[in-house]
């Protein structure tokens, strides 16, 4: 191409445009709204755009007349704007204003909108104004976002000034409103809590990831259906009537909300809706989340039920026996808040005193079970038997019927005739008690006579020969936790030490020696913990 055709094209173009109707179809297609006015001012044209956003007094109203005409007022909009800092007048002056936002004053009393306004000149060909083009667009609706958004920002604590008039400027507030934007709708869409928007009516008009993963509910499922869909029917209409007076007076809800997941489960969520207004105060959304508290309300109900089984049997382990000529003294330390470990002393019809030392099988809410069993059963079964092996032996038979395969009890019972000075036991698979002589070396077993009791449900007990029991000596009940502890060297504490610790201390009274045998234990183990439940019996032989 030469530079003749260039020169041709450009006079073809320059006598289009010299026809009016070519120019004002030109622009309606451009659906921009645009005033051309001559060097006085005087609007020789305006696109239909142009009129419907300003008016059609545009085309007739001059220069001057453009402030009264069309309502222009300043920032303030009290201030009318002078007809010089109208964007025409600057541009018929020679000047390519940038874009400025005005007030345009729909009524006298109140209203209005912002107007971007950007104005040029249009040189002749010696360089002098022949008229100016104005374009013109209704910016508004995000003038009104800014302000809100600061206003928010304020509210915050995050100071910010207005939104700047000037567009290239208003670059980095976007930006930063943006990177707010990013940050809030991440942290919603990203909460493992349930969130869901709606209308005043109720209906959803956005739930986040949460609640599907708490509901089952996706938002194909529930855009543009009320929260109906997650009634459990465990609240009655005047739990929801009080609830939507709540809200709608403008106040908050929080509370318990049992609602339905997609799948029919029920789940108990701590929901709490708030509304949400416009600028002129009136609600127009509300904004509920809602936490899954299931969990939280099905554990906080078995600390419960634990701390009650936990009390129950503190009880059980807490027994005392005053015996005229004995001094009896028994404690249990569990690993866990609940044990199979158990000790109690059981009067007996005859006038004799029964010394139960037993231990189930495992820790927990299962051995504690066990032992409270085997604990009703026994004291039941010595309301109207004194034989120990017989008391084993009818023990086993009712718990044989009742343990899992992988569950037994060991168990030592020793009935103390107070008046003859005489003991007999039967050993169920137990840690052999140990008799200490008084002033000797002398010790006796009372070894095990059977297998743990809840194994074999035919199996016979039988019951020790008497013992006969002297002033001065003392007799230890153990379980294995006492003999089992290992220290570093997983040398175990053993009977042997169990028996030094006790000759070391005869001049003391049951209960300390059971104080400092417990002690000794638990400084025996390597990192001064527990391994097994340890329950001890101190009984001592007065004179």
């Amino acid at each position: 191409m030469t530079s003749h055709d260039i020169a041709d094209g450009r006079s073809g173009l320059s006598s289009l445009l010299d026809r009016p109707e070519v120019v004002e179809w030109l622009l309606g297609q451009l659906k921009l709204a645009v005033a051309v006015s001559d060097g006085n001012g005087t609007v020789r044209f305006a696109s239909p755009e142009a009129r419907m956003l300003l008016g059609a007094s545009v085309a007739d109203a001059g220069l001057h007349e453009w402030p009264q005409v069309l309502g222009l007022f300043l920032a303030d909009a009290l201030t009318p704007m002078p007809a010089g800092r109208v964007p025409l007048a600057r541009a018929l002056d020679g000047e390519s204003t940038g874009f400025e936002v005005v007030y345009r004053r729909m009524d006298g009393a109140s209203g209005g909108r912002w107007i971007s306004m950007a104005a040029r000149p249009i040189l002749n060909a010696s360089g002098g104004v022949e008229g100016a083009v104005t374009i013109m667009r209704d910016c508004t609706q995000h003038r009104d976002v800014l302000e809100q958004v600061v206003a928010a920002l304020d509210r915050r604590g995050e100071r910010m000034a207005a939104p700047p008039d000037d567009c290239a400027a208003c670059l980095p507030f976007y930006q930063r409103l943006l990177g707010h934007y990013d940050w809030v709708f991440s942290a919603v869409e990203q909460t493992a809590d349930s969130v869901v928007i709606t209308d005043r009516r109720g209906v959803i008009q956005y739930v986040n990831p949460g609640f599907l993963d708490t509901t089952g509910f996706g938002p194909e499922d529930v855009l543009g259906k009320t929260p109906r869909v997650l009634k459990s029917g465990k609240h009655g209409p005047e739990f929801y009537q009080g609830l939507w007076a709540k809200i709608l007076s403008g106040e908050a809800f929080n509370g318990l909300v049992v609602n339905r997941k997609k799948s029919g489960d029920l789940y108990t969520a701590q929901q709490s809706i708030s509304p949400i207004r416009n600028a002129a105060g009136r609600i127009t959304h509300f904004v509920s989340v809602l936490k899954d508290v299931t969990e939280l309300l099905q554990s906080k109900q078995r600390q419960i039920e634990m701390a009650l089984a936990k009390d129950i049997q503190d009880r059980f382990c807490g027994a005392t026996i005053n015996l005229p000529g004995y001094d009896i003294a028994g404690a249990t330390v569990q690993v866990q808040d609940l044990g199979g470990d158990y000790f109690d002393f059981i009067p007996l019809a005859d006038g004799s005193l029964g010394l139960v030392v037993a231990d189930v099988s495992g820790h927990g809410v299962a051995a504690a079970l066990v032992m409270a069993e085997a604990r009703a059963c026994l004291r039941t079964l010595c309301g109207y038997l004194n034989d120990p092996g017989e008391l084993l032996t009818r023990l086993n038979q009712a718990l044989a019927n009742d343990l899992a395969d992988n569950r037994f009890v060991t168990l030592i019972f020793a009935r103390l005739d107070p008046l003859e000075h005489t003991l007999v036991y039967a050993n169920a698979g137990h840690v052999p008690g140990v008799l200490m002589a008084c002033g000797t070396d002398g010790r006796t077993a009372f070894s095990s006579l059977g297998p743990p009791l809840g194994i074999f449900p035919d199996q016979r007990y039988v019951s020790s020969e008497a013992v006969r029991l002297k002033p001065g000596d003392i007799m230890l009940f153990m379980s294995d936790g006492v003999l089992e502890t290992r220290n570093v060297d997983e040398e175990e504490f053993g009977v042997e030490r169990a028996v030094r610790h006790i000759a070391a201390r005869y001049g003391l009274s049951a209960r300390e020696i059971l104080e400092e045998l417990q002690a000794d234990v638990r400084a025996f183990e390597a990192d001064a913990a527990v391994r097994d439940d340890v329950t001890a019996v101190v009984v001592k032989v007065g004179g």
